[in-house]
């Protein structure tokens, strides 16, 4: 089947690499990925071999550009289109009448949440947003949680396939060998890490708050990611004078590596999919402690390889934190319990099966 997918391009983080390493195992003569903004994403889907199609804008409102994505996917004859993102979405919804295919997307992060912190704008847009979902013929969401969502934004639940994310669990660690001397961290230093961009609906703040609360001398909290919010969390490290405990390491390509020489790894968004970077964490055995958001307790299926807190719950995630850091001996056992666990359940393979199969459901529809 050739499928067409269609996204901003500007994507970091979680969502490009679950797209990445999607469209990576199917035949690149069949899949043709198209962006708006040419820029790492597209660079990095070109070094897979996937076929990357740019379609410029005047800026991110020019719709103009439907005609020529028409008329590729008809040259391409493409038999299905799958978007990713509001601004794709957005788009594809405004020419719905004119396709002639059906029309999937997946859902990457709670619609309501999208536009967090943005005013008047971020309402306007969350409501284009959830129009233009409703006009979709099916739908992946990457959790129940997330087709509940769904759901109750009058999404027909028929049309809904939980389709969980998956990495590739034998493939080596992304980037080059790193130690924990190349980041200036002793041997023996309890060691946090986080990856996530620097927006509202990560929460670093509570996890600022949180780690303070237990630190000791010694301690390293690592914060790999960038973005809008960065500045907000900066000053707030600050302001509790964490300046020798925090690192801000920015966006990074060996994020893996950063999680591989850490204890544990964090997660304390205020809602998720099925966060792809906790299962890079089971990947290289490490131990998570996460909100309890999207189908995180799918993952840390057990108390042995991980711990589950309630969104902003500060106390709980101070506690958790320091229990960690209490049994750091028994980490790398539990990071094997996690890694054991995921590789069975959350494979690249079983995402690629589940995407094709609903694919073929929505066609015959």
């Amino acid at each position: 089947m050739n499928v067409f997918h269609l996204i901003s391009g500007a994507e970091t983080g979680g969502s490009k690499k679950h797209i990445l390493t999607l469209l990576a195992s199917f035949d690149r003569d069949k899949v043709l990925l198209g962006v708006f903004e040419w820029g790492a994403f597209a660079e990095e889907a070109e070094a897979l071999g996937i076929r990357v199609r740019h379609f410029r804008q005047s800026s991110r409102y020019d719709f103009s550009v439907k005609a020529e994505i028409l008329q590729v996917m008809e040259e391409g004859r493409f038999e299905l289109l799958h978007s990713h993102g509001p601004r794709a979405n957005l788009l594809v919804a405004t020419m719905k009448r004119k396709l002639n295919v059906p029309w999937v997307v997946t859902v990457h992060s709670n619609p309501l949440l999208d536009f967090m912190n943005e005013g008047v704008k971020g309402w306007i847009f969350t409501k284009l947003h959830v129009w233009a979902l409703r006009r979709a013929d099916g739908y992946f969401a990457v959790t129940p949680r997330f087709r509940d969502n769904l759901v109750d934004l009058k999404m027909d639940k028929s049309r809904i396939a939980v389709v969980y994310n998956g990495v590739d669990f034998d493939a080596p660690v992304e980037g080059p060998t790193l130690t924990r001397a190349d980041l200036g961290i002793e041997d023996d230093a309890f060691t946090a890490v986080m990856v996530a961009r620097m927006h509202p609906v990560k929460d670093h703040i509570t996890l600022l708050k949180a780690f303070d609360q237990i630190r000791e001398d010694g301690d390293r909290l690592l914060l790999v990611g960038d973005g809008p919010y960065r500045e907000s969390v900066e000053e707030e490290a600050a302001a509790l004078g964490m300046g020798d405990t925090v690192s801000f390491l920015g966006q990074r390509k060996d994020a893996e590596q950063i999680m591989a020489i850490s204890d544990v790894v964090l997660l304390t968004s205020l809602s998720e999919s099925f966060p792809l970077v906790l299962l890079e964490a089971a990947k290289v055995a490490r131990p998570v402690i996460s909100t309890d958001v999207g189908g995180v307790n799918e993952l840390i299926a057990h108390e042995n390889s991980g711990w589950v807190v309630p969104v902003q719950d500060q106390k709980a995630l101070s506690e958790a934190i320091a229990v960690a850091r209490e049994k750091k001996a028994e980490l790398p056992q539990m990071g094997l319990q996690l890694h054991s666990h995921a590789k069975k359940h959350f494979s690249l393979k079983k995402l690629y099966i589940d995407t094709i199969q609903f694919y073929d459901i929505v066609k015959k529809v």
